[in-house]
């Protein structure tokens, strides 16, 4: 299978950090991983193979490197997308554009809290005030509520911050380029599936050279030959109970440390092991909820107590059969919540129950968020004007 990795593991852990902190848009992201020549990409990250390589090296040890590294990464994708074919160059104009559409209401939400917290207790981006411009039950003074909603506040702010200009700087860059675009997400798909396979064999490979390196494991947490045979025992009787339930290349799978999907009536779970077949109890499973046959929704936390890893996989094989998927998803924890899962219904308010409780207590908090919710779409619309890319469409 190494001979689909394209590149080494350390250049996703950059790419990824890039594409965290919107220095790379999108569009850039996957043609550098999926569309790029492999030795030359892979060239792009010699000397940030470790931590404190990438910490101290010219390209990602400082912010300004990384702005610079992030626009020779975007001139090689340029040059690359122009080489790909009509439909391949639409799928990516249309996520550049949808990438710069998340953009601008990012930055909008960062302008408008911000200019809320300066103009009622400093701290935000400029000196903290002396006295907080706020009533006591945190309502702002009526002149600071009437001027952090004027057009010709909003208007300053946006001109005043450097990331306006770097947003204009990519937005006309992008429109400039952009062809027709293609709603279809085939071709993205096939490009994601490719590049998470390819880091799955990273990751493996790191691995691999991480023991190498230190030693065997097996050296170091060596077994008696009597618990190599109670768990040996184990595992049997695990694997005949498994096979009864489930399909011999499921639980072939599941050995081999691979993604096994249960499917449900409405959801599936997709399930990889933690530890040891032998493994007890807790941490011994990976479960990500899944769309019926389709994209992850979330990553839950399941197990069950005293029970070995593939014993607790022939349960939940047994508890999808019938069709008791969503109360598995409301007997968990749930760790992560994907974007495909934001608006499903047996996931809301779970993830963000704690934060909100601790939101409610603080009025100035609730009325803050109130007038970034009013304005936001008013400071994306300001910042578009100042970009001078009015065509850049945005949803509310």
């Amino acid at each position: 299978m190494t001979e689909l990795l394209s590149l080494p593991l350390h250049a996703y852990v950059v790419l990824d950090t890039l594409c965290d902190d919107n220095l790379i848009d999108q569009g850039t992201y996957i043609v550098i991983l999926a569309r790029l020549p492999h030795a030359d990409a892979a060239r792009l990250f010699d000397d940030m193979e470790t931590y404190e390589q990438r910490r101290c090296h010219p390209r990602t040890g400082t912010l300004a490197g990384k702005r610079t590294f992030a626009a020779d990464l975007t001139v090689l994708a340029d040059t690359a997308i122009a080489g790909l074919d009509v439909a391949e160059r639409r799928a990516v104009s249309t996520l550049r554009l949808k990438w710069l559409e998340r953009l601008a209401m990012s930055l909008a939400w960062f302008y408008a809290s911000t200019s809320f917290e300066d103009q009622t207790t400093g701290g935000a981006l400029e000196p903290w005030l002396a006295k907080p411009r706020l009533h006591p039950d945190g309502r702002p003074f009526r002149k600071v509520w009437a001027l952090i909603h004027t057009q010709e506040f909003m208007r300053r702010k946006v001109a005043a911050e450097r990331e306006s200009s770097t947003f204009a700087a990519d937005a006309r860059r992008i429109l400039a380029a952009v062809e027709m675009t293609d709603d279809s997400t085939e071709i993205v798909d096939r490009w994601r599936q490719r590049i998470e396979a390819e880091r799955i064999i990273a990751r493996q490979l790191n691995e691999r050279a991480f023991w190498k390196e230190r030693g065997c494991p097996l050296k170091r947490f060596t077994l008696s030959p009597k618990q190599i045979s109670t768990r040996r025992r184990v595992v049997k009787r695990a694997l005949r109970t498994a096979l009864r339930v489930l399909p011999a290349s499921d639980v072939s799978k599941f050995a081999r440390g691979e993604t096994v999907r249960l499917e449900g009536a409405s959801l599936d779970l997709l399930i990889e092991r933690g530890g040891s077949l032998a493994g007890i109890g807790a941490h011994q499973l990976d479960i990500t909820l899944a769309e019926r046959g389709g994209k992850r929704l979330a990553d839950l936390c399941l197990y069950i107590d005293d029970t070995p890893a593939l014993d607790q996989l022939t349960g939940l094989a047994l508890a999808m059969a019938a069709g008791e998927e969503q109360q598995i998803v409301r007997d968990a924890n749930v760790i992560r919540v994907y974007q495909a899962g934001e608006q499903h219904p047996l996931l809301l308010g779970r993830t963000r129950a704690r934060v909100i409780t601790a939101r409610d207590l603080d009025p100035v908090v609730q009325i803050k968020d109130r007038y970034v919710e009013r304005t936001k779409l008013r400071w994306a619309r300001e910042l578009v004007r100042f970009a001078g890319v009015a065509s850049l469409e945005l949803a509310a």
